[in-house]
């Protein structure tokens, strides 16, 4: 009876350690899928930040400006594009096979909208224009 008693009590100890190793990884597996969110997200900001302020940039300096700059071809892996509203800026990706939105609001006009940019590692320099009425455009260039 005692060897019947002992294989049972290992079973159950074995079987509760197995059930607490599946809760343990299941719940490091939530917390890494929403840290990649949250990085994928705060990633997507801050490129709509950087347009916005090479845009605000635009605004405030003398006509018969140029500028073209650089984003980063992807965001945590996923491609993203750019859409350019008369006033604002947002910028579209896959956030968990969700498509999710950050959106800027911009001090000045862009003339040239609506305008898509899809971003790929070879298409990623960005250049505004701002000519001589002081109208801004923005457009695509293949390299710096």
């Amino acid at each position: 009876m005692r060897r019947g008693q002992v294989s049972i009590e290992l079973i159950l100890l074995v079987s509760l350690a197995m059930i607490l190793l599946i809760g343990f990884i299941t719940i490091e597996f939530i917390y890494t899928r929403d840290v990649v969110s949250a990085r994928k997200t705060f990633s997507a900001e801050d490129i709509a930040l950087k347009v916005k302020t090479e845009l605000s940039l635009a605004g405030r300096v003398r006509p018969e400006y140029e500028r073209v700059f650089s984003l980063p071809p992807d965001i945590a892996g996923e491609e993203y594009s750019l859409q350019f509203g008369a006033r604002e800026i947002a910028v579209q990706t896959n956030i968990l096979g969700q498509p999710s939105t950050s959106a800027k609001l911009l001090p000045i006009e862009i003339s040239n909208t609506p305008l898509d940019i899809d971003i790929t590692p070879q298409n990623r320099f960005i250049k505004i224009n701002k000519d001589i009425n002081g109208d801004i455009t923005v457009s695509v260039q293949s390299s710096l």
